[in-house]
């Protein structure tokens, strides 16, 4: 794996001055206005709660701010519940049960593809097929009870690609470790033109308890062949907030 170096974000105020050769002086012209920076980001899950009898309100509840409930609730509707985002925004003020709910302004919500661990047998092996993938270091962690994957997709030019987390046997090891394997199944159908995806695994139906100590996780590395990553709970997060910010998610070509 490859280690990505974080960006410094850039502000930028340009302000312009226009010399006008047929007149004796200048004109200034007045600063544009700023697009709104959105300081944080961070993945989260929908959560809808009853506002009233007819009315909904949405709530994120984010792997490091806690619950988060944006300020134009009306926005979110039509999120689905337990779906996984990624969240740009500003935090606007702590209210509500002694700060243990963040009132946010959203700038952007980044779909993520989330999906459920699932069996493995001989039987459906092919079906999960065991491509190759690019995962830079850092890019696979756990988070808000999922397992979060950050990879390079050699994009399809017609059928959408299969990513899948599968396991054996949904109970942990004699050494403490649930062991899963990160599939990926590009069904011969790529174009050499790469964008970054995005997917998240729920783990709420594998069998963990007090002992277990963390997940090892086999893949396919396009660039270290198989290899195991081992996670440990307790070590939870992403490398890096900054670097989530450089990246640009398009169509997700994934199922």
């Amino acid at each position: 794996m490859m280690k990505r170096m974080n960006l410094k974000k850039n502000a930028v105020c340009i302000l312009g001055a226009m010399m006008m050769l047929v007149m004796p002086s200048c004109q200034t012209l007045e600063d544009e206005p700023s697009a709104p920076v959105y300081e944080e980001v961070d993945w989260a899950t929908v959560k809808h709660q009853d506002k009233s009898m007819v009315e909904k309100m949405t709530v994120f509840d984010s792997d490091s701010w806690g619950h988060l409930l944006p300020r134009h609730n009306y926005r979110f509707g039509d999120l689905e519940p337990n779906q996984r985002v990624i969240l740009y925004f500003n935090l606007e003020k702590e209210a509500y049960d002694n700060s243990i709910i963040h009132v946010i302004e959203v700038g952007n919500v980044v779909h993520v593809l989330t999906k459920d661990v699932e069996q493995l047998t001989d039987e459906n092996d092919k079906e999960f097929g065991n491509d190759p993938v690019s995962i830079l270091q850092g890019d696979i962690w756990l988070g808000g009870g999922h397992l979060n994957v950050i990879f390079q997709q050699n994009r399809p030019a017609q059928k959408k690609h299969r990513v899948s987390l599968v396991a054996r046997d949904f109970n942990p090891d004699q050494e403490g470790y649930l062991n899963l394997e990160f599939r990926y199944n590009d069904y011969d159908d790529t174009t050499n033109r790469y964008q970054y995806g995005v997917v998240s695994y729920s783990l709420h139906g594998l069998n963990i308890d007090e002992q277990t100590k963390g997940i090892r996780l086999k893949l396919n590395s396009a660039v270290n062949g198989q290899r195991v990553v081992e996670l440990k709970f307790g070590e939870e997060g992403p490398s890096s907030s900054d670097h989530m910010r450089e990246l640009k998610f398009s169509k997700i070509l994934v199922k």
